[in-house]
């Protein structure tokens, strides 16, 4: 889950640890990578911080299985 959302540019990532994250890719509507994190696999969480404008972000969850899952993330 990522919540809150919409943000003031700090959220927060949560997920289960048996779907083995291994990394977040952030990007804004037109596709530019925002941000890129690996993911330490006993970590459940993360703080997901856009210091760019307000407007539309994807945060894309990539597993080890390179599954994929993506938020829509509103930064007013």
């Amino acid at each position: 889950s990522l919540y809150p959302n919409p943000s003031e540019g700090k959220s927060v990532l949560t997920w289960d640890q048996a779907l083995g994250i291994q990394k977040i890719v952030i990007t804004d509507v037109w596709g530019k990578l925002i941000d890129q994190q690996q993911v330490v696999p006993s970590k459940s969480e993360l703080l997901i911080d856009i210091e760019g404008a307000a407007g539309i972000y994807f945060v894309r969850v990539v597993t080890q299985d390179e599954l994929t899952h993506v938020f829509k993330l509103s930064k007013m």
